[in-house]
C-alpha cells in the first residue's frame, strides 16, 4: 500500500498502479465495507518469507540492520534466525508506527497482530525470551492505545486481535504473555494458530484457564493444510 514509512515492493503491477494515483489495497477494503463486511487488517510482526532466496522481497530496514535480528550472523538458510528482535526499541517503534499508519489511513474495524508470521521475536534461550516478554506486551499495549484513541474519534470500536501459538507452552516459548494481555484488556479476541498446519486438538481449555476472568473470545485458526496434505471439505469440517 502507499506508505510514508516503508518502501513498496517493485514486483508485479502494484508500483505502476500506485504511481498512477491508485491505492488497490484501499479500494479492496472499501469494497468490502460497501458489502457490509467486518474488515480487519492483519499485520505480520516478522516477515522473512524466502529469506534464503537470491533476491528476497524484504524491506530496507531488515536489510540494513542485520545486528537487530534474533541471531545476528546466522546463515540465511536458518529462516527463523533472521526475524527482527523486539528487544530493540527501533524494531518496536517501526512496527507500532506502521500499524498506526494503517489504522489512520484505512480506518478498519480492527487490526490483527500476527505473531505467528514468523514466530520468533526475541533473542536468547527459552528463559531469556520469557524474561523479555514485556517487550512484546509493550507493542500490544501501544497498538491498543492507538485503536482506542481512534475509536473515540470515530464513535465506533476498533478491535485489536492477536494471532498466537495454539498452546500455553507455545506462547511461553514465543514470549506471548496471554494472561497479561487479556487481564489488562489489551486484546479483543485471540486466534490460536499452529505454524503452517492445522491442529485438530488444540488445548483451548488451558488457554481459557490462563485468562482467568477475562472473557476474551478465542478462535481456532484453520491453516492451508494438515500433516503435509491440502485440506478437503471433510477435513475442514473436522
Amino acid at each position: 500500500y502507499p506508505s510514508d514509512l516503508e518502501e513498496m515492493s517493485q514486483r508485479g503491477a502494484l508500483p505502476d498502479l500506485v504511481k498512477a494515483g491508485e491505492d488497490p489495497f484501499g479500494l479492496f477494503l472499501s469494497e468490502l465495507k460497501t458489502r457490509k463486511m467486518e474488515v480487519f487488517i492483519t499485520y505480520r510482526m516478522n516477515e522473512v518469507e524466502n529469506v534464503d532466496k537470491k533476491d528476497p522481497d524484504l524491506c530496507a530496514f531488515w536489510r540494513t540492520h542485520p545486528d537487530w535480528r534474533v541471531e545476528p550472523g546466522a546463515p540465511l538458510n536458518n529462516q527463523m534466525a533472521q526475524c527482527l528482535d523486539y528487544s530493540h526499541n527501533e524494531v518496536q517503534d517501526r512496527a507500532v508506527a506502521q500499524i498506526c499508519e494503517l489504522l489512520e489511513k484505512y480506518r478498519p474495524d480492527g487490526i490483527e497482530l500476527d505473531w505467528m508470521r514468523f514466530p520468533r521475536h526475541l533473542s536468547g534461550d527459552a528463559d531469556q525470551v520469557w524474561t523479555n516478554r514485556g517487550r512484546l506486551s509493550d507493542v500490544v499495549a501501544a497498538v491498543k492505545l492507538k485503536a482506542d484513541e481512534l475509536a473515540g474519534r470515530m464513535g465506533r470500536p476498533v478491535r485489536v486481535a492477536v494471532r498466537i501459538p495454539s498452546s500455553m507452552a507455545g506462547c511461553h516459548a514465543l514470549g506471548v504473555d496471554l494472561a497479561d494481555w487479556t487481564q489488562r484488556r489489551l486484546v479483543d479476541f485471540v486466534t490460536a494458530a499452529p505454524f503452517l498446519a492445522s491442529d485438530f486438538s488444540m488445548p483451548i481449555a488451558e488457554m481459557r484457564a490462563a485468562m482467568g476472568d477475562a472473557r476474551v473470545p478465542i478462535y481456532g485458526c484453520i491453516t492451508f493444510g494438515y500433516s503435509g496434505k491440502p485440506h478437503t471439505e471433510a477435513t475442514l469440517h473436522a
